[in-house]
């Protein structure tokens, strides 16, 4: 086809083998805030979808480039030669796993792999993002619905953060429940607030000892 063969290597980092499924990289573009990605193994995240990448010509209407996306596209090749993309509008993500070929190399047409019956929605849902995002240069809101459980994932983590710390549990449901709350009933009848604490400490510590591996599940 006449193709170039010649890998942009500045498209595609090399990382380290994924450490308990899942890999950080914070992109400092040096604006102070630096974007954060997470790459998910697929085990452990059912929306990532398994391309296969054939090359074509730019003018196919098939043709997918992520070099059209700037820094909205983020491929590694991890230490055990998997390549892996995710594609960031800055609010939501999508993530993609290369089965063959390369997304390095310029424009490819992409073949999805997917198993009907056992994540099929999930990864269903995966490829009408991309096909948005491909479209419009971002992620429409309407494709991401809100994560019921964020909030307290997020309170979890803060009472745990907050014990490790040193801190009191009073002290913890202060910053999590306001002082005015703790004032009124920390000292009262129930101990609601006290349970509550602890029962998200609990929770905190279950994830960091490795439930996180669960959330997208």
């Amino acid at each position: 086809m006449g193709l170039s063969r010649r890998i942009d290597h500045s498209l595609r980092k090399l990382v380290p083998p994924f450490l308990g499924g899942v890999w950080v990289h914070a992109d400092n573009r040096g604006d102070g805030d630096p974007r954060v990605r997470l790459f998910w193994l697929p085990e452990y995240d059912p929306t990532v979808v398994t391309v296969h990448a054939e090359p074509v010509l730019p003018s196919d209407l098939e043709a997918f480039n992520i070099a059209d996306f700037g820094d909205m596209s983020d491929l590694v090749l991890d230490g055990q030669g998997d390549e892996y993309l995710v594609l960031d509008d800055g609010e939501h993500q999508i993530e993609l796993k290369v089965g063959s070929g390369t997304l390095s190399e310029g424009p490819v047409k992409l073949r999805c792999e997917v198993d009907l019956f056992v994540g099929g929605e999930a990864k269903a849902m995966t490829m009408l993002r991309l096909c948005a995002f491909r479209r419009m240069g971002h992620f429409p809101k309407t494709l991401f619905p809100p994560e019921v459980r964020a909030g307290k994932w997020a309170l979890a983590l803060q009472a745990y953060d907050g014990m490790r710390a040193g801190a009191s549990l009073r002290e913890i449901a202060g910053v999590l429940f306001t002082e005015q709350l703790v004032r009124e009933e920390w000292n009262g009848r129930s101990t609601f607030l006290r349970t509550r604490v602890q029962r998200l400490i609990r929770y905190g510590r279950k994830m960091v000892d490795g439930d996180y591996k669960t959330l997208l599940q």
